[in-house]
């Protein structure tokens, strides 16, 4: 007990002897304010520097720090104590207010320093961004895809939007390689970037000067993604061979789809109907380029289009139109396709 008594007589000494060295303890210096994000949350980063030591001053007291900050339309004083670390993130804070802040020093019986000079900070208008959705990912070919996303509401503010993806069984995330090829809000995969058989947790954020907010994760593998582009150089032609007529159809694979090594393989479906007519006729072909479409109606202007699909993705876009006139004088009945 009586040792105990003397170790606090001692420190007590000891302590005021540095207060009275000193003649009184220095405030913090450099105390600096910066706008940062957390989480999507906007702080304010609060960072100082001890005060300057005086070299008669011996003390072997912990300096503890205490912070204050109000708003310009404020008169309370909020305080809080730090602790010995010299930096501090403040929370809670108003949009499009201006914020003063101070520091001080405390040591632990009780000794404060006068408050640090006066800094500002001036919080932006608005709002964090809303969360923004990725529409869709699409691959033409097996090789290559692209993600497209709607911008989310942008609170008011300049709002910058990032894609963000890994693969499975990999920990790192990654940022979109190309934001220009696919055009505004999207995100262009080129074949070094694109693996098969491999699953992207794919997401976006919106980002501005008050936070942050991300998609609901989108799960993409490019095998069921493909959306081809549509077929090319779609001709028709009436052929008309003595004992039997018919309408003969041909067609080209999208040029940017691999079929000849057998990498994609596409299935095709055609449609057709006379010119002023209400409705298509959708015929299902297959793997094959044409296709013979048998007794058509005399003297009627047709039109047809083609599409095509992978094996285990979406259909494209229908090719542009082509039109033919069938001959006056051929025998008609009602329709009938055939291959």
């Amino acid at each position: 007990m009586k040792s105990d008594v003397s170790s606090l007589v001692f420190v007590l000494l000891f302590s005021l002897n540095a207060w009275l060295v000193n003649g009184k303890l220095d405030p913090p210096t450099d105390l600096s304010l910066e706008l940062k994000q957390q989480n999507g949350i906007t702080y304010v980063w609060a960072n100082w520097l001890p005060p300057p030591l005086d070299a008669n001053a011996v003390s072997m007291e912990k300096q503890n720090y205490e912070l204050r900050l109000k708003s310009a339309r404020e008169k309370e004083w909020e305080v809080n104590f730090v602790g010995e670390q010299t930096q501090y993130k403040i929370f809670q804070l108003h949009p499009g207010a201006k914020y003063t802040v101070q520091v001080r020093s405390v040591i632990q019986y009780g000794e404060k320093s006068e408050w640090s000079p006066e800094t500002y900070i001036q919080l932006p208008n608005g709002q964090p961004p809303g969360k923004p959705e990725l529409i869709s990912c699409r691959s033409p070919e097996k090789e290559t895809f692209t993600c497209w996303w709607k911008p989310s509401s942008d609170g008011g503010l300049p709002t910058n939007y990032t894609l963000w993806y890994n693969k499975e069984r990999e920990k790192s995330y990654y940022e979109c390689p190309d934001y220009i090829t696919g055009g505004p809000n999207s995100c262009y995969f080129d074949q070094k970037h694109t693996s098969i058989w491999t699953i992207y947790n794919v997401t976006i954020k919106a980002t501005n000067a008050l936070g942050s907010n991300i998609s609901i994760p989108h799960y993409v593998d490019v095998a069921y993604i493909v959306e081809p582009n549509p077929p090319v150089n779609l001709t028709l032609d009436w052929v008309d061979q003595g004992y039997s007529s018919y309408l003969l159809l041909k067609w080209a694979a999208p040029p940017l789809a691999d079929v000849r090594s057998g990498w994609l393989t596409l299935e095709y479906e055609l449609r057709i109907k006379a010119e002023e007519g209400p409705e298509w006729e959708n015929i299902f072909v297959g793997l094959g380029t044409k296709y013979q479409l048998f007794k058509l109606n005399s003297g009627v202007r047709y039109v047809a289009q083609v599409r095509c699909r992978s094996d285990r993705g979406e259909w494209s876009q229908w090719s542009s139109e082509s039109y033919i006139q069938i001959p006056k004088g051929e025998c008609m009945s009602d329709p009938l396709f055939m291959n």
